[in-house]
This record gives C-alpha cells, sequence and structure tokens, in this order.
C-alpha cells in the first residue's frame, strides 16, 4: 500500500547558498524594473529550470550568482547575452526559446491544457469542475479527439475519477490505457508519469510482479531520450525498488534502493521516503545474519520518518518486522517496538491487526518468562480479535492458564477455543486445542476423555501436514 500522496505535484529542492559577488550582477541593480521581456525571459528560465529540477545555485555555476538568477526568474534584471547564452546551455535550449514571443496555443494544445486540469481538479475532489473542463476540452480539440494525445490525457483524467471514487481496478486500466497512447504521442514524460501511477494502482491490488515489470520497461524506454525531471525518474526508480522487494526479489531491490537513496540526498528529492526504508529494510533481513544490523537500522528510520508523515500502517509494519528482527538479542526493545506497532495499528484503526500485533507480544512475553504479563496481553487482544486469530489466542492463553496451574479456567477457554474453532478456525489450532485439553484431562485422572482428544489431535495434525 502507498500512501505518499503522488498524484500530487512533487516539490522541487531549494538550497539557501549566500549569493557571491560578481559585476554583471552590481549593474544589473541598477535596472530601473521590469518589462515585458525581461518578465517573459524570467518565466520561462524558471519554468524551464523547474522541468529539470536543478537550483538556483546549479544554473548559476561559477560564473553567475543565486542571487541574479532569482533576480532574473523575477524579472526584475535583464541578462547580457553572454550570461543568457551560458543559462540557455544548462537548460538544453535556443537562445530563441527565451527571446521569442510565444505565439497563441492552438486548439488542440488548449484541449490538452483543459484536460490536464480537469485531471487535477478531479483528483482535487471538484468533480462539477472537472466534467466542464473536460466538455471544454471535448469542444476546442474537434476533430483531434482522436489523436493519441488527446486519448491518453483523456484516459488520465478518467483514472483521476476512479482513483478518487476508490475503483483501483478501474483506474489501473484507465493508467494502462493512457500510458499507451502517451507512449504513441512521443510524450515521454507523462507516458512516465502515468506508468507510475499505474504500478501504484497494481501494488494497491498485491500485482507487485506486474507493477515491477512495467516500470522496469518504461525506465528502459526513457534511459536514452533528453532528461526527464530528475523527480520523476527518481520516483520511478523508488517504486520499481518497492515493487521488487513486494515481488520477491530482495537482492536487486536492496541495490536499486540504496542507488535511490543517495539520489535522494543529492537531489533533495525523497519519493516514498518510509516506504522506501521500510522496502529496504525487508529487503536487506533476506539476506540473512550479517545483513541484519543495516535491516534494523532501515527499519528504525522507516518508523521514524512514518511517524513524522503520520503514516500509521508503514510505522506498524516497520515496528512489527523491527521486534521480529532483534527478539533474541534485544526481547525488550522488541517488546517496546511491538507496543508501539500496536498503538499505530489502533490508529490507523485496524483492530484485526491490532490484535495480532498484541498476540505478538504476549508471546514474546511468555518467552521472557513473564506469563501473567503475557495473559494480561491476551484478554486484551481478545477484545478485539475475531474469526481464526481469536481462536489462536483463546489457545495461547489456555496454554499458559495450564502453565501456571489455573487448570480449570484453562479447560474452560480451551473449550471456549473447540466452540470457535469448529466455525472458523485454523485445524493447527484447533489440533493444539485438543492436546493441550488432552493433557488436562490426563492430570485430572479422566484417562477415557484425554485419550479422545489426543486421539483428535493427532489426526487433525496428520490431515493438516505435508504429505
Amino acid at each position: 500500500m502507498l500512501v505518499s500522496g503522488s498524484w500530487q505535484a512533487m516539490r522541487h529542492p531549494w538550497f539557501a547558498e549566500a549569493p557571491q559577488s560578481n559585476g554583471e550582477e552590481a549593474a544589473a541593480g541598477a535596472a530601473a524594473g521590469p518589462d515585458p521581456l525581461a518578465l517573459r525571459i524570467g518565466q520561462r528560465i524558471r519554468r524551464r529550470r523547474e522541468e529539470l529540477g536543478i537550483t538556483q545555485q546549479e544554473l548559476a555555476g561559477r560564473e553567475l550568482t543565486r542571487g541574479f538568477i532569482s533576480q532574473l526568474e523575477k524579472g526584475i534584471v535583464m541578462p547580457s547575452l553572454k550570461s543568457l547564452e551560458i543559462i540557455a546551455a544548462r537548460l538544453h535550449k535556443p537562445l530563441a526559446y527565451f527571446l521569442q514571443e510565444e505565439p497563441s496555443s492552438p486548439p488542440a494544445a488548449q484541449a490538452s491544457r483543459h484536460l490536464e486540469l480537469a485531471c487535477q481538479h478531479m483528483v482535487l475532489g471538484d468533480e462539477p469542475r472537472a466534467e466542464e473542463l473536460l466538455q471544454r476540452a471535448h469542444q476546442l480539440a474537434g476533430e483531434a479527439t482522436d489523436s493519441p494525445a488527446f486519448q491518453g490525457r483523456l484516459a488520465l483524467a478518467r483514472a483521476a475519477r476512479a482513483r478518487r471514487a476508490g475503483q483501483v481496478a478501474a483506474a489501473a486500466e484507465e493508467l494502462a490505457r493512457a500510458a499507451q497512447q502517451l507512449w504513441l504521442a512521443g510524450d515521454e514524460e507523462a507516458a512516465l508519469q502515468a506508468q507510475v501511477w499505474w504500478a501504484e494502482s497494481l501494488l494497491a491490488l498485491g500485482e507487485a510482479p506486474a507493477a515491477a515489470r512495467g516500470l522496469e520497461e518504461a525506465l528502459l524506454r526513457t534511459a536514452g531520450l533528453p532528461p526527464l525531471r530528475p523527480q520523476l525518474r527518481l520516483q520511478a526508480r523508488a517504486l520499481l525498488g518497492i515493487c521488487l522487494q513486494r515481488a520477491g526479489r530482495p537482492q536487486e531491490a536492496a541495490a536499486l534502493l540504496e542507488q535511490v537513496l543517495q539520489e535522494s540526498e543529492r537531489w533533495g528529492i525523497w519519493p516514498y521516503p518510509d516506504q522506501v526504508l521500510l522496502a529496504l529494510g525487508l529487503a536487506l533481513e533476506r539476506e540473512g545474519p550479517r545483513a541484519a544490523a543495516s535491516a534494523a537500522s532501515r527499519l528504525h528510520q522507516a518508523s521514524c520518518v512514518a511517524e513524522a508523515l503520520a503514516h500509521d500502517r508503514v510505522r506498524a509494519r516497520a515496528l512489527q518486522e523491527l521486534a521480529r528482527l532483534v527478539a533474541r538479542e534485544d526481547p525488550e526493545r522488541a517488546c517496546q517496538a511491538l507496543e508501539a506497532a500496536y498503538r499505530c495499528a489502533q490508529q490507523a484503526q485496524d483492530s484485526r491487526w491490532a490484535a495480532s500485533l498484541l498476540g505478538q507480544l504476549a508471546e514474546l512475553l511468555a518467552e521472557r518468562g513473564l506469563p501473567g504479563q503475557a495473559l494480561s496481553v491476551l484478554e486484551q487482544a481478545l477484545e478485539q480479535a475475531q474469526g481464526a486469530e481469536r481462536v489462536r489466542l483463546l489457545v495461547r492463553q489456555g496454554q499458559l492458564l495450564a502453565q501456571l496451574g489455573e487448570d480449570g479456567r484453562a479447560k474452560a477457554v480451551l473449550e471456549q477455543a473447540l466452540q470457535w474453532g469448529e466455525r472458523e478456525g485454523d485445524p493447527r489450532d484447533v489440533a493444539a486445542a485438543c492436546s493441550q485439553l488432552g493433557q488436562l484431562l490426563r492430570r485430572q485422572g479422566d484417562h477415557q476423555a484425554a485419550g479422545e482428544y489426543l486421539a483428535r489431535a493427532v489426526a487433525l495434525y496428520e490431515s493438516t501436514s505435508p504429505r
């Protein structure tokens, strides 16, 4: 499950570096004020710089200063031809791009813009405005409605509507259609973005292998093209790493996600930050004991980032896995992690998961030789547990009561577990309840009933064991 809100525009990195002294900047400061040409140049410089995802300092380089670039983008100063040539080269655009007046947009371009706005309004939940923009787009496009570019944008808007309504499968279908049309239209950037959203939807549907294959193909298609927005490629690579981990390819996932973290540090852009760290921790865990310390560190980082982002489910999962990883060497820390994970599951309003986490905590307390505390936790868990999980917890409660010598209470609890187990329990839990009941009855001298329960336990164990 992805909770990063990546359908919204990603933020660009900004670095507050002190401007250096520069002769041209001093001369430019004498300019009387912005004129239309300066405003147009500044707007195009900023728009192109943000498309490439570079900072003002990176654009300035050694020849100019960040302060000069800032004034330039606001239309306060007019650059010299030499300065504009430097800027144009770094932005991969000809001088004419910054100097020429923009021609009026053709109807097809206006229609495409209306579709983009419709998609944004659909994401924000303003469906009346989105429908109005869709109708206007159809009117403007005219015969161009059959073009791949128009059909791709239209599919994006429909996907946003489906996603807003919680129809994840329908959104995935529309996004697949959008990506296909946008690749045909030659709009690689929009196609890659559609592919990323499509992969997010597949992950939500539990189809990680298919999502990974689609992202791998999309990244290969864009590898030799002019540079796309670094944010977008980084987002796609981060999501691919998450997909690889969930698809059971931990070594590939770990290598890619380590690279993603390095690039995130470089650009100051962090797509899916808590989920990247969680996936990396889980991937490293699969590499065995020598990677256990690194895995635990990444899981701890994931829980901290998820807490800052208020992503309760991601934090609960990170803490649950961390507890399992450190349980043998540091059981006290594992207990603390499970308690925190339980609180997160409660905040996420997932009572079934919360009960399961309490059951794990009770098990750990019992292993530490604290059966009384374990029983107290189990009682709390049983207030929320349902179905097979309730049967399992009842069996464990009965076993602990028997361990403490409270045979009467243990027998009542185990009989209750059998009643629930006959309707919705796991046969192995029912077998465990029968086995414990048989031992209790034998201890009390009722050998006939004990033999019946023990025979039933053996039959259930044999029926569930692999042949």
